[in-house]
């Protein structure tokens, strides 16, 4: 399986995709152009996976799909995924496809599962300090805060670095590799909070996500439904807390609709909440300036740790292994002194750069 996406080198892929591939699993401006430089060939290709569907339409890659169609074999099995289905969904649908079988199944929200609550502001400058007193409240372990732009996303980073809340974002202005760290980073328990607009909504797979915060609510009913589907998953509970000012009430109302749940509007109060946001992440992520190419395996990593570094077996975490580069995540309070020592010591026999994530 070969992962073919922009912002990482294209010498790598091209040397990858010489050895040939069972899947590529790309992004769809990365792909075409290795179409079209023909080091992707594509004249066997059995099955066309479209997954996101709609989130890319949305993203303007409407072009660059078609082009990649066109250039694929006629006789083939042709699969689309969608959390939505608008009318250019359907048109995409009708142009890729032939005599599709289409198979839908139903969202449901059970209110046992995620608690949600929407605290109305009497303006977007409360919004700060909200966030800040509810974080103080509940004191989720980790946290996803959905906003409606780039710039609003950075804003919010900084804000949580400022009260000492571990933070990093995701948007389209994220390169791959860094949108890679930032989320394994997430997943490891290396960071406490993950700012996002509505691309990090889709697809991402968090396991024991206690909160999500809608510091902006989107413009899109279903958008709300996959925001807060993040939290309570696969049995766990969750909590979804949403702001938002009077002028947003028309919002509230299409959620209702779309949910078919009535919705208890709170006015926030800032003396209703009490305490500090004083939770620092268990773990740190630390990687490793080697991977898949360099025939590394979770074994030899986690052989290193043990025999290197000292460390015990439950002092290690996830680890995740890329082609050119590796995460592993260990006790915080062990991570420097586990840098130290692979640096200064050998995995499988050589040297790697290692540094924090």
């Amino acid at each position: 399986v070969l992962t073919i996406c922009g912002g990482t080198g294209e010498f790598h892929q091209d040397r990858s995709l010489a050895h040939g591939a069972d899947i590529i699993v790309g992004t769809p401006g990365r792909v075409l152009k290795l179409i079209k430089k023909k080091t992707l060939l594509v004249d066997d290709l059995k099955s066309f996976v479209l997954d996101e569907a709609d989130r890319m339409l949305d993203m303007g890659f409407e072009k660059e799909l078609k082009e990649i169609e066109r250039a694929l074999p006629k006789e083939r099995q042709t699969l689309l995924f969608s959390a939505t289905f608008p009318l250019t969904i359907k048109d995409l649908s009708k142009h890729i496809q032939k005599d599709a079988q289409m198979v839908q199944v139903d969202t449901v929200i059970e209110k046992s599962i995620i608690e949600e609550k929407f605290y109305k502001l009497d303006s977007h400058k409360e919004k700060n300090e909200a966030l800040l007193k509810i974080l103080g409240s509940l004191k989720p372990e980790r946290f996803i805060v959905f906003c409606k732009t780039k710039q609003i996303t950075d804003s919010v980073v900084s804000f949580l670095d400022k009260n000492k809340i571990i933070a990093s974002g995701i948007h389209g202005d994220i390169e791959q590799n860094e949108r890679t760290t930032v989320l394994e980073m997430f997943k490891n328990h290396s960071l406490s909070a993950l700012v996002a607009t509505d691309v990090a909504a889709r697809g991402l797979d968090i396991k024991e996500l206690p909160a999500v915060i809608n510091y902006d609510l989107p413009v899109d009913t279903e958008d709300y439904v996959h925001r807060i589907g993040r939290t309570g998953r696969a049995g766990e509970t969750g909590v979804a807390i949403s702001l938002f000012v009077e002028q947003e009430e028309f919002k509230i109302e299409n959620i209702e609709e779309y949910t078919k749940k009535k919705i208890k509007k709170i006015h926030y109060n800032p003396e209703h909440f009490s305490g500090d946001y004083d939770l620092n992440p268990p773990m740190d992520t630390l990687y490793v300036a080697g991977g898949k190419k360099n025939k590394l395996r979770p074994g030899d990593l986690v052989g290193a740790l043990v025999g290197e570094a000292g460390l015990e077996s439950s002092d290690i975490g996830n680890i995740l292994i890329t082609n050119i580069v590796s995460y592993v995540a260990v006790k915080a309070e062990k991570v420097n002194h586990a840098v130290d020592a692979l640096n200064k010591g050998k995995i499988k026999n050589k040297k790697f750069k290692v540094g924090l994530a």
